[in-house]
């Protein structure tokens, strides 16, 4: 199991087991796939009927937020890890959020920013969603 890899807080929580860490699990999971229907929202064609404002601003905000989330936990945690801060209490579980877990997030974060506002210019350059043809 991947469970020493959280580290923390999360990790001591999911190890005693629980309604907490249900509930925690079921959260971490809803928000996951709300991320990826938001996505999918603006390359599907159904996330047309959509109001685009609202849906490119939340896609944008969500994506810089994971982004600076992502990429701070990365940054910090590799300081961490090069001993700025003293010794990591849980190096194991540190090595693997620099190295796996929060650069997803980063990733997610650009990917889900650049499709928001890839459809956006998009929608304001061909506003009633047709393509442009060639004369």
């Amino acid at each position: 199991m991947l469970l020493a890899t959280v580290g923390g807080g999360l990790e001591d929580l999911a190890r005693r087991g629980g309604a907490a860490a249900v509930l925690l699990g079921i959260g971490v999971v809803a928000a996951k796939v709300a991320g990826a229907v938001l996505a999918l929202a603006l390359a599907r064609p159904w996330g047309r009927r959509l109001p685009p404002r609202l849906l490119e601003r939340t896609a944008l905000v969500i994506g810089l937020v994971l982004s600076v989330y992502g990429g701070l936990l990365v940054v910090v945690g590799a300081a961490a890890l090069a001993g700025a801060f003293g010794s990591p209490a849980h190096p194991t579980a540190l090595r693997w959020h620099v190295a796996v877990w929060d650069p997803w997030f980063l990733f997610w974060g650009l990917l889900l920013a650049t499709a928001a506002v890839t459809r956006s210019r998009q929608r304001r350059r061909h506003p009633l969603g047709g393509r442009a043809t060639q004369p």
